[in-house]
């Protein structure tokens, strides 16, 4: 493949492979640090939950909307994850609201 076909090819193929695999990993170091900047604002009480609810609620809309496309995995919802652990945190009103109860309480048992 390398040697007989043209390098103009060879290039648009690595493009594309490249922004294919691209945005799989710039989303996922996203979620986490968003995860985590919530995390680090309510724990410090630089912030309240009333603070960053709205960021709290996107993200998990996020969250669930790459989980039913399949572009996140649903391991994140094992008991003692990160994303567990913060999220068992907000207020308990907040959670039996939350798009993502059903992910976090199946995989919790």
């Amino acid at each position: 493949m390398n040697r007989g076909r043209p390098k103009r090819y060879r290039y648009a193929q690595r493009w594309l492979e490249h922004s294919k695999r691209k945005p799989e990993e710039a989303m996922e170091s996203c979620f986490w640090a968003e995860v985590e900047d919530i995390c680090y604002e309510t724990s410090n009480n630089r912030s309240s939950f009333e603070d960053v609810k709205e960021r709290v609620v996107e993200l998990e809309g996020q969250i669930k909307s790459w989980v039913d496309s399949g572009e996140l995995d649903k391991d994140i919802f094992v008991k003692g994850s990160t994303l567990v652990k913060w999220w068992n945190d907000l207020p308990l009103q907040h959670k039996q609201g939350s798009c993502i109860k059903d992910f976090i309480q199946t995989n919790v048992h």
